[in-house]
């Protein structure tokens, strides 16, 4: 048997811990792992985060799909019911990602804009011109 082998349920626990970091102020950079299945359960974990760093005020966020392999029904209704964040930037990269960016924009993100980005620059300009306009 090799050492390499991690169970099921751990590796999944694992490979759904998205990356936070703070741009600038308001704007934080959530990054979704590779090779990744992102559920309801990821989701509402990622909310729970986002929660704690945006204390009482809203977030605009960026959102690293990059490599994603999968973000299903559940994981989109969780991402809508976040109150902490004002707006969502999806970014990737290959065209893998632009489908499942854009098969997350049909969902909506509740009452918050969304929008899809193959660059980060492209994103923030967005985010920073939005928020500005509120």
């Amino acid at each position: 048997m090799s050492a390499a082998l991690v169970p099921h349920e751990r590796a999944e626990s694992r490979a759904a811990r998205p990356q936070l970091r703070e741009l600038r102020e308001g704007v934080v950079k959530a990054v979704l792992p590779p090779n990744s299945l992102i559920d309801g359960d990821a989701a509402t974990r990622l909310g729970e985060r986002l929660g704690v760093v945006a204390g009482t005020r809203q977030l605009a966020v960026v959102l690293q799909v990059t490599g994603v392999t999968s973000v299903n029904r559940a994981a989109m209704a969780a991402f809508g019911a976040i109150p902490s964040v004002a707006a969502w930037a999806i970014v990737g990269e290959s065209p893998v990602d632009r489908l499942i960016g854009h098969y997350m924009l049909r969902f909506r993100f509740g009452p918050r804009p969304a929008r899809y980005f193959d660059s980060e620059d492209g994103a923030l300009t967005w985010l920073v011109s939005h928020r500005d306009a509120d």
